[in-house]
């Protein structure tokens, strides 16, 4: 009976309260996760620099052409151009060459020669920049079974170019007539027969010796006129004719 007593008056103890384990956080959604998330968020980062730069962009040229007095800006710039290029135009002209006498032996100089007519074995000279001579104009038998064209006459040209200075962004001294006339003022075209040496690109201080071209003419005639044209490098256009016998 002692002994329930006891057991009955011991106080009571009350167990520890039961902690509960942290609950798991809820799996992200699919856009949150990587690399999903990671390579759309490297999007986003990108995409926003470049819409500011387009706006900043589209600002700067609303406020170029809301520049008050652009156009009239722009037109006394261009006025100024043309002004400088009719000045400059007026330099360019030159006097014709004084008589020289037969007995007086000129020295030989590498400067332009200001007269634009040349008959055989003369030289046009551009300062600086090129030498040319036209030699012979011999007229062929030989016709090309293969064209549709059916020419009177065949006329082969030789000529030697040297380049004294001539420096090209694309290539170097390359010289050809651009066109031709016979004696009857028609105008010749290209015809394919055979040369034994075609016009070469020439670097500076080389020499295309011999350079042949043809042209063809639908009547015959015993007089033909070559005519040269180039840029030099200053971008002013060098014109020159050879008028030779048909050989």
């Amino acid at each position: 009976m002692k002994r329930n007593q006891s057991s009955q008056q011991r106080p009571r103890q009350h167990a520890a309260p039961r902690q509960r384990a942290p609950q798991r956080g809820k799996r992200p959604p699919q856009w949150q996760q990587a690399p999903y998330y990671n390579e759309r968020k490297r999007k986003n980062t990108l995409l926003f620099p470049l819409i500011a730069v387009s706006i900043l962009a589209l600002v700067f040229l609303v406020l170029w052409i809301s520049k008050p007095g652009g156009d009239e800006a722009l037109k006394e710039k261009i006025s100024q151009l043309e002004k400088q290029n009719k000045e400059l135009s007026a330099q360019l002209e030159v006097n014709p060459e004084a008589p020289v006498q037969p007995d007086q032996e000129q020295p030989v100089q590498a400067v332009s020669n200001t007269k634009q007519a040349y008959g055989a074995n003369q030289d046009w000279i551009v300062d600086g920049q090129w030498r040319l001579q036209v030699h012979s104009a011999i007229q062929s038998d030989e016709r090309n079974e293969y064209s549709d064209k059916k020419p009177g006459q065949v006329v082969i040209v030789s000529y030697t170019y040297e380049n004294l200075g001539y420096e090209g962004d694309i290539m170097e001294l390359y010289l050809i007539p651009a066109r031709a006339t016979n004696g009857l003022k028609k105008m010749g075209y290209s015809y394919p027969v055979t040369v034994t040496i075609i016009p070469q690109q020439t670097p500076v201080g080389a020499l295309c010796e011999g350079a042949q071209e043809v042209f063809a003419f639908d009547d015959v005639s015993d007089e033909i006129t070559l005519y040269f044209e180039k840029y030099d490098n200053a971008g002013n256009k060098q014109k020159a004719r050879f008028t030779l016998p048909i050989q």
